[in-house]
């Protein structure tokens, strides 16, 4: 188990840590195994706006919500540049609207067994 070591005037304690809260507006801090137990629960909490750590050796490891935006996504995932993937999206639409215009493509409803029937 973690410990967590606190010093008040020329006093020393080392106490376990499960879950750690110093005050109310100050981080939630946690051991990995205190974290692992209820891991969708903090996350929840931190991509809610709390301020949630997990200690790592002598650090303290935030969890935080991070935005992921990437214009050049398809050119680094794929290798296509801006042309090829709009030139991609319009061939693939036109596609899609051949095939609905043809009755060969149905929109799911939500119920597998149902289309797959009809």
């Amino acid at each position: 188990m973690a410990e967590f070591e606190v010093a008040t005037n020329g006093v020393s304690l080392v106490l376990p840590v499960t879950h750690i809260r110093l005050n109310k507006d100050a981080m939630t801090t946690l051991s990995p195994t205190a974290a692992r137990a209820n891991l969708t629960r903090w996350l929840k909490r931190a991509a809610g706006g709390e301020d949630i750590g997990i200690l790592c050796g002598g650090q303290v490891i935030a969890l935080r919500p991070v935005k992921i935006y990437s214009e050049d996504y398809a050119q680094r995932e794929y290798g296509v540049t801006g042309a090829e993937l709009n030139a991609f999206v319009k061939r693939t639409d036109a596609e899609i609207k051949r095939e609905r215009k043809a009755g060969r493509l149905r929109r799911y409803t939500g119920n597998l067994d149902a289309t797959l029937r009809d």
